[in-house]
């Protein structure tokens, strides 16, 4: 789950069905979500998690010397420690699940603004709900795109880490990657600042470092 207060389970939202307005093949996003940007918010979640998708893809194809410098000098190092063949495959592999189930027609979203974490997801179970700290955090906040990378983490089984233990926020996800690099991987607070903060248009802003 993505919550300032939350623990161990999340689930996620749709953008079409039955009981939400139906955009192209992707994504359903409930009724419940009207008026807080919530479609826009999920898709750049989604342009974010396949841009880093595509940035591990690229490294796969470089040598290992190379793929290892170019991970050791980029944000890969920062949120998962220094390169190693399987921290690499497993960032990678984890990065392409997320990206695809935040563009899946399976995926829907929910609005449950009476919850007070930011997002909740279960394993396997393509449903995001979205709680009132979500709706009320700042819109040129890291963590509005971070929690649908983050529950799309833990739908496709990225449960463990120091979130276990209460810590969210960049701080803790740095200092995870740095003292427990093995955890970071499969930690999904670190696979969503990973996916946000690496890129351009979020680096330095929005409690990015």
């Amino acid at each position: 789950m993505k919550i300032k207060t939350l623990f161990a389970s999340c689930m996620f939202l749709s953008i079409a069905g039955s009981s939400g307005s139906a955009l192209a093949a992707g994504p359903d996003v409930h009724s419940s979500c009207n008026g807080a940007s919530v479609p826009s918010s999920l898709s750049s979640a989604e342009g974010l998690a396949s841009s880093a998708a595509s940035r591990l893809n690229g490294l796969a194809g470089k040598s290992k010397a190379q793929r290892e410098a170019l991970w050791n000098a980029g944000a890969e190092r920062r949120w998962f420690g220094a390169y190693s063949n399987t921290r690499f495959n497993n960032v990678r592999k984890r990065m392409n699940n997320i990206a695809e189930a935040l563009r899946s027609s399976r995926l829907d979203v929910k609005c449950l603004w009476s919850k007070s974490y930011f997002g909740n997801a279960s394993p396997g179970v393509y449903v995001i709900r979205l709680g009132s700290a979500w709706k009320y955090e700042s819109s040129s906040s890291v963590d509005k795109p971070q929690t649908f990378v983050h529950e799309a983490a833990h739908i496709r089984g990225a449960v463990l880490g120091g979130e276990v233990r209460g810590k969210y926020g960049v701080a803790d996800a740095l200092t995870r990657a740095q003292k427990h690099p093995g955890v970071a991987v499969r930690t999904a607070e670190n696979l969503g600042y990973y996916a946000v903060c690496r890129s351009a248009s979020w680096a330095g802003k929005g409690g990015c470092p």
